[in-house]
C-alpha cells in the first residue's frame, strides 16, 4: 500500500487579503514522519525608526525516520495583486502592495539554509529549491533521506504605505530562524 501524503496549512489574514501557508510531504515508504506547522509571533528588533503594523511567522519542522520523495512548503497570496521579488543576503522575499498597504513575505535563501542545516549543504538538484511566482514563494525539496531533521519558515510582515521608514517590512522578514 502506498503511503499517504501529509498536508498541513495555516491562513494569515492581512489588510490586502489572505495568505495560505501549506506543506505537502510525500513519503517514499511507510515509516514515522513527525511534522509540525506552527504560527509564531517574532520578537522583532528593527533598526531605529523602523516599525511594522503586524508580523507573524509560519514555522515548519519535519523529522523523518523514512525517506521522503518530495516536500513542498509554500506561502501563497489568495488575491489579485502581483508580487515583486525583493531578495537580499541570506533572504528570499516578495512584496505585495496596494495603494495603502504592503505585505512582505520572506524566508532564508539556500545559502543560509546550507549553513544552518546539513541536509541543504548536500542538496543537489537541477533547479533551485526556492522559487517565486506572481502570487507565491515555494520551497521544493526532493529525495530527503531518512533520519533527517528540517526546519524552515516564512515571515509575513504588514505595514501601511508609505512606511514610517522605507523598507521596514523587508527588514522585519529578515528574521533569524534561531529566534523562532
Amino acid at each position: 500500500m502506498k503511503p499517504s501524503a501529509i498536508t498541513k496549512s495555516l491562513y494569515f489574514d492581512t489588510d490586502i487579503g489572505m495568505f495560505h501557508v501549506n506543506t505537502n510531504i510525500v513519503p517514499e515508504a511507510k515509516g514515522e514522519i513527525r511534522v509540525s506547522l506552527l504560527e509564531k509571533t517574532p520578537m522583532l528588533q528593527l533598526p531605529t525608526g523602523m516599525s511594522v503594523v503586524r508580523c507573524r511567522a509560519a514555522l515548519l519542522q519535519v523529522s523523518t525516520m523514512t525517506p521522503i520523495k518530495h516536500i513542498t512548503f509554500s506561502c501563497t497570496f489568495k488575491g489579485s495583486i502581483t508580487a515583486s521579488p525583493c531578495t537580499g543576503e541570506y533572504l528570499d522575499a516578495q512584496e505585495w502592495e496596494n495603494s495603502t498597504n504592503i505585505v512582505c513575505v520572506g524566508t532564508e535563501d539556500i545559502e543560509k539554509l546550507e549553513m544552518r542545516q546539513p541536509f541543504f549543504a548536500s542538496y543537489n538538484c537541477a533547479k533551485p529549491p526556492i522559487t517565486f511566482s506572481d502570487n507565491s514563494i515555494d520551497i521544493h525539496l526532493l529525495n530527503v533521506p531518512k533520519n533527517s531533521e528540517l526546519s524552515m519558515h516564512f515571515i509575513i510582515a504588514e505595514n501601511l504605505l508609505p512606511e514610517p521608514t522605507e523598507c521596514s517590512a523587508w527588514f522585519a522578514v529578515d528574521f533569524p530562524h534561531s529566534n523562532l
